[in-house]
C-alpha cells in the first residue's frame, strides 16, 4: 500500500506522459497486490479505485468503491470517493444514496470519542459534495 502511495506521488510529480503513466501502473499494481496479502482492508480497495478513476476506468473504480464498503460500510472515504464518482458520472441515484448514508454515519458516530483508526474510517469532509449536488440541483 506505501509503496503504491509513492508510484503515485511520483506519478504526480512526473506530470503528464508515458512515465506518469508507468508509475500509475506501478501504483496499480502495488495496490493489487496489497488487496491480495490483504484481503480485507477497505483502504487497498479504496486506494486501487482511486486509480482506477484516475486511468478513467469509472466501473471499475466504482466496483472497488462498492468492495471497500462491502468490508466496512462505516468506511465514509470509500462513500465519499462513490459519491463523488457519481455525481462525476451522472449516477444521480447513486450520489444520493450514498450521500444519505454519508449523513446517517456522522450523525451516529457525531460526539463519540473515537481512536484514530476509527477517525480514518468517519472523518470526512462532506461539504464538498452536499455542494456538487447542489450544484446539479439536488440537496
Amino acid at each position: 500500500s506505501r509503496l503504491g502511495a509513492i508510484y503515485l506521488m511520483l506519478a504526480d510529480r512526473a506530470g503528464l506522459g508515458e512515465q506518469a503513466e508507468n508509475l500509475v501502473r506501478e501504483a496499480s499494481g502495488s495496490f493489487e497486490q496489497a488487496i491480495t496479502l490483504d484481503v480485507f482492508s477497505p483502504f487497498n480497495y479504496a486506494e486501487l479505485g482511486k486509480v482506477r478513476w484516475r486511468q478513467g476506468k469509472r466501473e471499475e473504480a466504482r466496483a472497488l468503491f462498492s468492495q471497500a464498503l462491502t468490508y466496512e460500510p462505516n468506511f465514509l472515504p470509500a462513500r465519499v470517493l462513490l459519491t463523488s464518482l457519481a455525481i462525476k458520472s451522472g449516477w444521480m441515484d447513486l450520489a444520493r444514496a450514498q450521500y444519505a448514508i454519508i449523513r446517517e454515519t456522522r450523525n451516529r458516530y457525531d460526539g463519540l470519542v473515537l481512536n484514530s483508526l476509527e477517525r480514518q474510517y468517519v472523518d470526512v469532509d462532506a461539504d464538498l459534495l452536499k455542494k456538487q449536488l447542489h450544484t446539479k440541483g439536488f440537496d
